[in-house]
């Protein structure tokens, strides 16, 4: 019969195994490593420079800070970058990217400002490889539209000369790209059970904030909450997997981290790019 001891020695083990990171070359971290990245560009949403814009984007180009961005398909299936389900906050309207055309999207003025919602396309040609990307793949109007989503930010990046990876809270998108574009750096999304409260049950909560899921995908990085820690996040950088803190927005809370984490993501301050 096997021992309490042995049985939680067993157990330990498996989860060891589950959250193991994908063990990538030096090279593959040293251009995203050590960097602060900005939280939908450099942008202030009152003041005209609205998130997620070309001219957020451009904006933290010039600071020469990284730039996180969020990607999500048009009901014509044109790559958006956008990160709310529904336009209601940005432009005071109750309905979703993937129920309208690009055509209708581009004339939407968000945040009161002259900018409008960007394709993938026009933000990368304006960043140019200028700075390194973190890119969220948004898991929206179900999983399948999302692999949709995944496939055609792959093409586009197959063009792209510059340095970037990619994220999702969702790791089943995590693992379309470790089996269609396993070259990418990938990284999965997560944060402390309690944060998912109504939107996930508790289980699925638990499995998302331990990275029980992590054996199926293999994430290159870890992006964590920066409020939040856990075990499986200690393990997780111990055995060598790169960790992202985000969003930070205070910047001696920004200093603290980087003893601790590989990148930041960042909004409302002005930190060093690098460190």
């Amino acid at each position: 019969m096997l021992t309490a001891g042995v049985i939680a020695g067993i157990l330990i083990i498996i989860y060891l195994f589950l959250i193991f990171p994908k063990r990538a070359k030096k090279d593959d971290f040293k251009n995203l490593a050590k960097r602060s990245y900005a939280h939908r560009g450099f942008h202030d949403n009152e003041g005209g420079v609205p998130e997620n814009t070309l001219a957020a984007f451009k904006k933290a180009k010039e600071l020469g800070y990284g730039i996180e961005m969020d990607l999500q398909l048009s009901k014509d299936k044109k790559l958006v970058v956008f990160h709310d389900d529904t336009l209601l906050r940005a432009a005071t309207k109750d309905e979703r990217i993937y129920e309208l055309d690009y055509e209708e999207l581009k004339k939407i003025k968000i945040f009161e400002s002259d900018e409008t919602i960007p394709l993938f396309s026009e933000v990368l040609s304006v960043i140019g490889g200028s700075v390194p990307l973190i890119i969220e793949i948004k898991q929206e109007n179900g999983r399948q539209w999302s692999y949709e989503t995944c496939r055609i930010a792959y093409e586009e990046l197959k063009k792209y000369k510059g340095v970037y990876c990619v994220e999702s809270f969702d790791p089943f998108l995590v693992l379309w790209f470790k089996k269609n574009a396993p070259g990418i750096v990938r990284g999965q999304l997560s944060m402390a059970a309690k944060r998912y409260e109504g939107a996930l049950t508790k289980l699925s909560s638990f499995i998302a904030s331990a990275f029980l899921l992590n054996f199926l995908s293999r994430p290159h990085f870890v992006a964590y909450a920066h409020e939040d820690n856990s075990v499986g996040l200690f393990l997780y950088r111990l055995f060598g997997g790169m960790t992202v803190k985000w969003t930070v927005t205070d910047k001696a809370r920004h200093e603290k981290l980087q003893k601790k984490c590989d990148a930041i993501i960042f909004e409302g301050y002005t930190p060093e790019p690098e460190w």
